[in-house]
C-alpha cells in the first residue's frame, strides 16, 4: 500500500485516518488529570467563545491558546479540537486566512479537509469568504455528520496535489498551481473520478486565465463543461459557465460573456438554486457595471439583493449592497452611496467581521470627503484606526493615520496633521516600507510648507527625494523636485 499523506492548506502534514473534529470526537483521554485542570480548561473555553461572540478576537485568541496548552497537557483531544476551532474562527474574523487554515489543519479529518479544499476551489479568489461560510456550517453538528458521509476518491494521495495547487493559486502563483493541478488530474483519471477530473480541469482553466493564456484557459474550461454535462451535474455545469462568462468579460468580449452568464442563470433557475441564481445575477450586474451601463447593473444587483434577503444570506446581502453603492459612485450620487455603505457597515458589525467593517468605514470616509463633510470624514477614519489598532495591523494603521493627517491638513490644523503623519512615518520606518515612508515625508513637508516653515519643508522634501532616488521611483522623484522648486519660488500647494 502507498503511504497516505495529505498536503495541508498551509504546509505538509501527515494525517491519521481517525477524524478529529469537535463535537464528534469520541476519543477520551485515559490519562489521569486533575479536576482543577479540567475545570480551568472548561472555563477558558467558555471565556474564549464569549469573547468570540463579543467580537473581541485578539482576547479570544489569547484565551484559546491557553486552553490549547492545557488540553494538550491533559490529553483531552475533544477540548483540543474545540480550542483549535476557536482559534480558526477568530483568525478568520480578523481576515488572517493563513493562520485560520493552519488551525483547521490541526483538527479536521481528511474528508473534512477535502470538503473545505473543494469549497475553496469552487470559489477561487474568495478564500476568506469561503472559510467564513464553512465555519457557519461547522457550527451545526448535523453538518459534521454530513461531511463525514461525503464520498471521496479511493486514493487520498490526490488530495495532496489538490491542496498544494490551492495554496499556490491563492498566493497568486498560477504556474506553481498548474504543476499540482496537472498531477491531480493524472490521478483522478487513473481512478476514473470524473467529478474530480472536471474540478481540476476548471482549476487549470482558471490558472491559465490568470496567466492570460486565453486559448488554453478556454480549452480546459470546455473540457470541464463536457464532463459536467455527461454527469448531469447541473451545479458544476453552471459554475463552469460562470467561469467562462468571467473569462470572456475579462477579454471584453461582451456578447460572449453575457451569453454564458445567461446560460448559467437558466440552469440555476431551472433547478431552483437560489444561491447560484443570486451569484450569477451579481456577475451580470458587475458585467454591466464594468461597461458603465449603470441602470442595467442596478437592475441585476437589486434582483440578487432580493434573493439574498429572502435566503437570509447576510454576507451576500452586504456584498451586493456594496456593489450597488459603487454604481452610485459612478452616477455621482454620494448620498445614495452613503445610504448603501451604511447598510453594509451595519451588517459587518452585526456579523463581527472587523476587517470588512474597517474597509467599509474607510469607504464611508471617502464619501464624506466628496460631500465636503470633514468632521464626519474624520470620525470615520478614527473608527477605522481604532479597529486596526485592536487587530494590531500596522500597515493599515499607518495608511489610516495618513488619511487622518490629510483631513486635519484640510481643516487647517497643522499640528494635528503633523502628529498623525509622524505616527504614520514611525510605522513605515518600522516596517521598512520605503515608498510609503517617502510619501509620508512629503506629506509632512507639505504641512511645513503651508505654514511657512520653509527650512523644515525642504528638510522633509529632501528626505522624500533621497528615498525616491534610492528605490528608483522616477515619477515620484519628479514631483518631489517640482515641490522643492515651488518652495524656492514661493509657490504654495
Amino acid at each position: 500500500m502507498k503511504r497516505i499523506i495529505i498536503t495541508s492548506l498551509i504546509g505538509i502534514a501527515t494525517l491519521t485516518t481517525t477524524p478529529l473534529i469537535l463535537p464528534l470526537l469520541t476519543q477520551r483521554s485515559y490519562a489521569q488529570t486533575s479536576d482543577s485542570q479540567a475545570e480551568k480548561l472548561e472555563q477558558l473555553l467558555k471565556k474564549g467563545w464569549q469573547q468570540t461572540n463579543d467580537g473581541k478576537s485578539l482576547e479570544a485568541i489569547k484565551t484559546f491558546q491557553k486552553a490549547l496548552a492545557i488540553a494538550r497537557e491533559i490529553q483531552d483531544q475533544e477540548k483540543e479540537a474545540d480550542a483549535h476551532f476557536g482559534l480558526a474562527k477568530n483568525y478568520t474574523n480578523m481576515g488572517k486566512v493563513e493562520e485560520a487554515l493552519r488551525q483547521y489543519d490541526q483538527f479536521l479529518s481528511p474528508r473534512q479537509k477535502l470538503i473545505l479544499m473543494k469549497l475553496l476551489q469552487a470559489n477561487e479568489g474568495e478564500s476568506l469568504e469561503t472559510i467564513e461560510r464553512f465555519q457557519e456550517a461547522l457550527d451545526s453538528v448535523r453538518f459534521y455528520k454530513a461531511l463525514d458521509d461525503v464520498k471521496i476518491s479511493p486514493n487520498i494521495e490526490n488530495q495532496s496535489y489538490y491542496l498544494a495547487s490551492f495554496r499556490y493559486t491563492y498566493r497568486n502563483m498560477p504556474e506553481e498551481a498548474l504543476n499540482f493541478y496537472n498531477q491531480a488530474l493524472i490521478i483522478y483519471r487513473e481512478f476514473s473520478d470524473r467529478d474530480g477530473e472536471a474540478k481540476t480541469l476548471r482549476g487549470i482553466g482558471g490558472a491559465y486565465s490568470s496567466l492570460e493564456k486565453t486559448q488554453e484557459a478556454l480549452n480546459f474550461y470546455n473540457q470541464a463543461l463536457i464532463i459536467y454535462r455527461e454527469l448531469s451535474d447541473h451545479d458544476g455545469e453552471a459554475e463552469t459557465l460562470r467561469d467562462i462568462g468571467g473569462f470572456y468579460s475579462n477579454l471584453q468580449k461582451n456578447q460572449e460573456a453575457l451569453n454564458f452568464y445567461n446560460q448559467a442563470l437558466i440552469i440555476y433557475r431551472e433547478f431552483s438554486d437560489r444561491y447560484g441564481e443570486a451569484e450569477t445575477l451579481r456577475d451580470i450586474g458587475g458585467f454591466y457595471s464594468n461597461l458603465q451601463k449603470n441602470q442595467e447593473a442596478l437592475n441585476f444587483y437589486n434582483q440578487a439583493l432580493i434573493i439574498y434577503r429572502e435566503s437570509r444570506d447576510r454576507y451576500g446581502e452586504a456584498e451586493t449592497l456594496r456593489d450597488i453603492g459603487e454604481v452610485y459612485v459612478f452616477l455621482n450620487q454620494p448620498q445614495e452611496v452613503l445610504k448603501y455603505y451604511q447598510q453594509v457597515l451595519f451588517i459587518w458589525q452585526k456579523l463581527k467581521f472587523p476587517f470588512r467593517e474597517a474597509n467599509i468605514l474607510r469607504s464611508i470616509g471617502a464619501v464624506y470627503f466628496f460631500l465636503n463633510q470633514p468632521q464626519e470624514e474624520l470620525k470615520s477614519y478614527q473608527q477605522v484606526l481604532s479597529i486596526w489598532q485592536e487587530l494590531e495591523e500596522r500597515s493599515e494603521q499607518a495608511d489610516t493615520l495618513n488619511d487622518i493627517g490629510r483631513v486635519y491638513f484640510r481643516l487647517n490644523q497643522p499640528q494635528e496633521a503633523l502628529k498623525s503623519y509622524q505616527q504614520a512615518l514611525s510605522i513605515w520606518q518600522e516596517l521598512d516600507d520605503r515608498s510609503k515612508e517617502a510619501d509620508t515625508f512629503k506629506n509632512i513637508a507639505n504641512v511645513y510648507n503651508s505654514i511657512d516653515e520653509l527650512q523644515e519643508a525642504l528638510k522633509y522634501y529632501d528626505q522624500a527625494l533621497s528615498i525616491r532616488r534610492e528605490i528608483d521611483d522616477r515619477p515620484g522623484e519628479a514631483t518631489d523636485l517640482y515641490d522643492i522648486a515651488g518652495v524656492y519660488t514661493g509657490k504654495r500647494l
